[in-house]
């Protein structure tokens, strides 16, 4: 596949090669982590089409190498997300010990404080008093049920 780009001839290999440049900088500047994959295909191919000759065999070069990246980046990203999940933030509480810090009254509501900061609790059986401590059972928005711990 050869071609001419102001009246000099390019080579595909050089034309393509000069695209997968072009689509790893734009990477940089739009976002959604699709340029970079069509850039690393283009180079891909621009090496191996030194190898392969006829532009309908370049081409589908092209497709063959798109969706070998798109399927390992996939595979890539869904492994690390899978594997750096972690409970964070409010999700965590669930379990955590945490100090009464005013009275909780049986189908009432106190406060405990956890982590430095105060929680609105209720029980749903007994009482706590003041210095007690409690478990978080469930996060409900910014309430926390507890249970009294012996």
């Amino acid at each position: 596949m050869d071609t001419t780009i102001l009246g000099q001839p390019v080579l595909a290999w050089q034309l393509l090669a000069s695209l997968g440049l072009i689509f790893t900088v734009l990477e940089i500047f739009i976002p959604g982590f699709i340029m970079l994959p069509i850039g690393l295909a283009l180079f891909l191919t621009a090496v191996m089409s030194l190898f392969v000759s006829g532009s309908i065999g370049q081409l589908g070069l092209l497709a063959v190498n798109l969706i070998i990246i798109f399927f390992v980046i996939k595979k890539v990203l869904k492994l690390k997300v899978i594997n750096n999940h972690s409970k964070s933030n409010v999700d965590d509480m669930a379990g955590k010990r945490a100090e009464v810090t005013e009275t909780i009254v049986e189908n009432g509501s106190g406060y405990v404080k956890l982590y430095g900061d105060r929680w609105q609790a209720s029980m749903s059986s007994g009482s706590a008093e003041v210095g007690d401590k409690v478990e978080i059972i469930k996060v409900d928005g910014n309430k926390v049920l507890v249970k009294k711990l012996n």
